[in-house]
């Protein structure tokens, strides 16, 4: 199953302010931070569209940028030194070079006045024209003006690229957006912010955005609900391998190193922001494996409801195969309904002290296992179980389930036939313990009101995590940062 191609993508902040023409856009940033992809992905809504760059030649832009080839930008190159045409556009570069900043604003004026009023005009960058033609004086902000107002006077766009920390462009131009740039525990990110734009309401002032494939894709804020009317076709079947057991979702598994292996412990380590937003990595290798007849224990997180998976798994998966392979550990709850769900839980007492509630969900593993003996050993599967941890700490104390995370561990890695997933949050003291007999360590936390997810052990770059219903089930990608 191939993933599902992820299109490049502009906040609608900044396509909404440049549908007024007359726009003067301001892009600053450092050098790396993806101005000139930005600009570039922005020129694709132009019916017209105009390229002065001053840093790099049209044929290295289109090198860098293939994706470019079947658009028709017209790139007035102001790299060059020599002139065998006598065009409009030559001599806009002539102009540039002899440092004629009158002549420059004259050579614009003169390429976009026939131009449709939909024309976008980018200036890679503002600083070297700006720096190799005047020095700060009164005389230049009163260009920056005129150029600004020639622009709502011809009703094109303009977009300036600067490196600048602080302008008077930042005052006069109608948006001002800032890329930022950073290097994290050897993990890029990259954070788009909208300073101001000019007669758009912004309803998120900061993205989260990649440069993947030289395309600048930003992210937006998930969604807040589960849309279960939409949740009515069955996702794809991915078989496990003999080591390896898998999800449905093609993405994760790659991430995953093509799947978990059997008789292994990982740790899934979320920040304090993402809630329970974390359940959408979950819930495509549960009802994989409950497709495929394999058990699933789980003891979710504190305040997590059971039945937000249940609805979920149960539009996938019988009610038998629900009752036979799926278990759900908690508290002497008071669940109501519905029946079928009921069903599935396995309550804990209180009055038992710790080991036999450990004793409890082992033999609840082991029972999975022993009901698949006439199986092959290849086919020998006991299931998954993810453990929400901040269940038992927040009852019993960490020193308390300190043993007997350790017994599990090694039940665990004894059989080889299960897989345990410790679910713990930033702050929790269990971490701590945990960490250390993991095979693989994988954090999840939130940028921008985004969820992302990357790895510890083994390492792995930051990726988005990208959930969509439209297919009838919920469609899990991961797009890199870089």
């Amino acid at each position: 199953m191939k993933n599902k191609t992820i299109e490049p993508s502009i906040p609608n902040e900044i396509l909404k302010a440049l549908e007024q023409n007359g726009f003067t856009l301001l892009i600053k940033g450092d050098a790396g931070t993806g101005k000139t992809t930005l600009s570039l992905e922005i020129l694709k809504f132009a019916k017209s569209k105009i390229y002065i760059s001053s840093r790099i030649s049209p044929t290295m832009i289109k090198k860098q940028f293939p994706w470019l080839e079947n658009e028709d930008i017209i790139f007035i190159d102001a790299t060059q030194t020599f002139f065998q045409e006598d065009s409009i556009t030559t001599q806009i570069e002539r102009a540039i070079k002899f440092r004629e900043m009158p002549g420059f604003l004259q050579k614009l004026y003169e390429i976009v006045k026939n131009k449709d009023s939909s024309t976008i005009v980018v200036i890679d960058s503002w600083d070297a024209i700006y720096n190799s033609i005047l020095e700060e004086s009164l005389e230049s902000k009163r260009i920056e003006t005129v150029l600004t107002e020639m622009v709502r006077f011809l009703k094109f766009n303009l977009i300036l690229i600067t490196e600048s920390n602080q302008t008077s462009l930042d005052y006069i131009s109608d948006g001002v957006v800032e890329l930022k740039s950073e290097i994290i525990c050897n993990r890029s990110k990259r954070v788009i912010k909208i300073k101001k734009m000019r007669g758009i309401e912004i309803t998120q002032p900061e993205y989260l955005f990649s440069l993947h494939q030289s395309r600048f894709k930003h992210f937006q804020r998930m969604m807040e609900f589960i849309p279960l009317k939409k949740l009515n076709n069955k996702p794809p079947l991915i078989k496990n391998t003999k080591n390896k057991l898998l999800s449905y979702s093609e993405s994760l598994n790659n991430f995953f190193n093509y799947g978990l292996k059997r008789g292994t412990i990982s740790l899934l380590e979320i920040s304090e922001d993402v809630g329970f937003d974390y359940i959408w990595v979950l819930i495509p290798i549960m009802i994989n494996q409950l497709q495929q007849n394999h058990g699933i224990t789980l003891i979710p997180d504190e305040g997590l409801d059971f039945k937000v998976i249940y609805n979920v798994l149960s539009r996938y998966i019988s009610q038998d195969i629900l009752e036979k392979y799926l278990t759900f550990f908690d508290f002497s709850p008071t669940y109501t309904e519905p029946n079928e769900f009921i069903k599935l839980i396995r309550i804990l007492d209180y009055k038992k002290d710790i080991e036999h509630i450990y004793n409890d969900i082992k033999e609840d593993m082991i029972k999975k296992i022993t009901e698949r003996q006439n199986l092959s050993q290849d086919q020998i599967y006991g299931g998954t179980a993810f453990f929400g941890s901040n269940r038992f700490e927040n009852r019993f104390g960490i020193e308390n389930i300190k043993k007997y995370l350790i017994v599990i561990g090694e039940f665990i890695k004894l059989f080889k036939t299960s897989r345990m997933v410790y679910i713990s949050y930033f702050n929790q003291k269990i971490r701590e313990i945990i960490s250390p007999m993991v095979s693989t360590h994988f954090k999840i936390e939130k940028i921008c009101n985004v969820m992302v997810i990357y790895g510890e052990r083994p390492f792995a770059n930051m990726h988005v995590i990208i959930i969509n219903f439209d297919k009838g089930y919920p469609e899990i990608n991961l797009y890199p940062i870089v």
